[in-house]
């Protein structure tokens, strides 16, 4: 038996969904290369091996809205945000939507609103 439903029951292919766990949303997929210190095979110490994943990314300049902030724009109006940040109608939608914007753009942005 893998799960149990919330109800203490066994799971079946109608509990789909009932698991309460959490939703995981990957903003976008890093390929990993394996890398390994083979020294390990050759019969020298095992303590040596490291197990951890090393992920090298480009810091980008783009960045996504905090959803408190997003909720708390859109709350004054779309219109509004557009008057008042001036940058264009495309930009402020792409914020309101959780699309990457440059950093420089979201600090107008959140400067224009919160200041």
């Amino acid at each position: 038996m893998k799960s149990l439903a919330p109800d203490g029951t066994p799971c079946t292919g109608a509990t789909q969904g009932l698991l309460l766990r959490s939703k995981i949303v990957a903003s976008r997929l890093i390929p990993v290369g394996k890398e390994t210190d083979r020294r390990w095979e050759q019969g020298e110490d095992p303590s040596m091996l490291d197990s951890d994943i090393h992920v090298f990314e480009k810091q980008g300049n783009m960045v996504v809205a905090d959803v408190s902030d997003r909720k708390k724009w859109r709350a004054s109006g779309v219109r509004a945000a557009i008057r008042k940040s001036g940058l264009s109608p495309t930009t402020v939608y792409a914020i309101f939507e959780g699309k990457p914007v440059r950093r420089y753009i979201l600090e107008t942005f959140r400067r224009a609103l919160d200041g």
